[in-house]
């Protein structure tokens, strides 16, 4: 017998108060899935590299792996042959999925998504440097690096976007093999690889005790956080490589706090962005180290 949603009624009636779970709603103890808080988001996001980690049957791990990659490749490659219109359009159309449970749940949950006003400068930097844009395109993650007010949750909810029909489809199966009922209907957006366009379509999926859809998400792909950030390349990386360009220039040695003082802190807001972006402009090798360094390269 299929399992109603709203059973989450039933801790109320006992006067229970314990947290609520997607495995309380359908009484699994699977961990096939990440076993979300349904009352609240939690502080967590995708990771696109552990996509691979995928080996069960109920999450098409290949395709969403290739979907990114696309989708990353024709954003790029828009750019480089100047059809900016077409880009923007595809910048603009991802907004924050609310369904996964995931993300900053602590901040508002509208106008977080991405667009053009917040990548169209780094796209244009980076296009315009001597960096490997192929290793951009397969590495997404690295976009945050460089650019203000885009950070780890913002990109969550892109790659969230743009592989939004294999987590609804993994949803489903996992729904129909704990005999949990479709109950919501959601309208959702997802990008299709055959026609390189941002599609709508409408699935069926479980809801909570408000009534509000739940999609899941495998849970090898979800992290507290992302093994890289601006700050670690900035400190572990590239002040590193400055101290050592200052120290053959003036035959001085400098700290990295002298150097923060210098030539950092005057870049004002977004500070440690900017001068990452600087510095991989001028010296692309000091990303391919940084990558190598945290196993973004196999």
């Amino acid at each position: 017998m299929l399992l109603q949603i709203g059973l989450f009624s039933e801790f109320k009636m006992r006067g229970v108060v314990e947290m609520k779970t997607f495995n309380d709603l359908c009484k699994s103890e699977s961990n096939e899935y990440y076993n979300a808080r349904l009352d609240e988001d939690e502080e967590k996001f995708l990771n696109p590299d552990l996509l691979g980690k995928y080996h069960g049957h109920n999450f098409d791990a290949q395709t969403a792996i290739e979907t990114i990659e696309g989708y990353f490749g024709l954003v790029f490659d828009l750019y480089q042959s100047n059809n900016l219109k077409r880009a923007h359009i595809l910048l603009s159309i991802p907004k924050e999925i609310n369904e996964t449970r995931i993300g900053i749940g602590k901040r508002p949950s509208s106008g977080r998504g991405t667009s053009p006003e917040i990548l169209d400068k780094v796209m244009h930097t980076l296009l315009a440097s001597k960096i490997d844009i192929g290793t951009v395109k397969r590495r997404p993650q690295i976009i945050p690096i460089f650019t203000p007010n885009f950070g780890r949750d913002r990109l969550s909810d892109l790659l969230t976007n743009i592989i939004c029909r294999q987590l609804i489809d993994f949803t489903q199966r996992i729904c129909d093999k704990n005999d949990v009922q479709l109950s919501g209907q959601k309208s959702y957006t997802f990008f299709d690889l055959n026609s390189n366009n941002w599609k709508q379509d409408v699935a069926m999926l479980p809801i909570d005790e408000d009534g509000k859809p739940i999609i899941l998400i495998p849970n090898a792909t979800v992290v507290d956080d992302y093994n890289f950030s601006a700050g670690e390349f900035v400190q572990k990386v590239v002040l590193l490589a400055r101290q050592n360009e200052l120290q053959n220039l003036k035959q001085k040695t400098f700290t990295k706090n002298q150097i923060r003082d210098m030539e950092i802190r005057p870049l004002g807001k977004n500070m440690v962005k900017k001068y990452a972006l600087q510095k991989v402009v001028n010296d692309p090798q000091l990303l391919t180290d940084y990558l190598h360094r945290i196993r973004l390269f196999a």
